[in-house]
């Protein structure tokens, strides 16, 4: 699966130290998926006791 960062995504991952591993690896194993509409999904994964959350829009 490709990945493509907006420049928002990539600008609030480095406010917040999030790689793009940490990233793809909610998307891809995620612990919860909220689906919003037909195209837009939520990621949720726990890691280290917080919540890494992405958006994916198709």
């Amino acid at each position: 699966m490709r990945i493509i960062f907006t420049d928002h995504a990539k600008k609030r991952m480095e406010e917040r130290k999030i790689s793009q591993d940490m990233v793809a690896d909610c998307i891809m194993h995620p612990t919860r998926v909220i689906a919003e509409g037909e195209k837009i999904r939520h990621f949720q994964k726990s890691l280290n006791g917080i919540i890494l959350a992405a958006v994916r829009n198709c």
